[in-house]
């Protein structure tokens, strides 16, 4: 009994194998360029120790007004009416 192998069908397979893994590739694209500024020279701050020689004034007194609704706290500070 004699094996014959035919190399036409397996040249065949190789050839195409060949040509579908050439179309696999890839291309690497470089990405955007960064630019950076150099960073700005150091703020240098120097130290002075000031003393004052003034007491800061008494704090204010505040009459508290009649409470409006029993919701209503009394926030002592500063307040304007901007039709707000």
């Amino acid at each position: 009994m004699k094996i014959t192998l035919n190399l036409r069908p397996l040249m065949l397979a190789g050839g195409l194998s060949v040509l579908a893994l050439a179309g696999c590739t890839t291309v690497v694209r470089p990405g955007p360029a960064v630019v950076e500024r150099p960073a700005p020279r150091p703020v240098v701050v120097e130290e002075r120790v000031e003393y004052v020689r003034e007491r800061p004034p008494p704090p204010r007194r505040e009459a508290r007004p009649y409470r409006p609704s029993p919701n209503a706290d009394w926030v002592p500070g500063r307040w304007v009416w901007r039709n707000g």
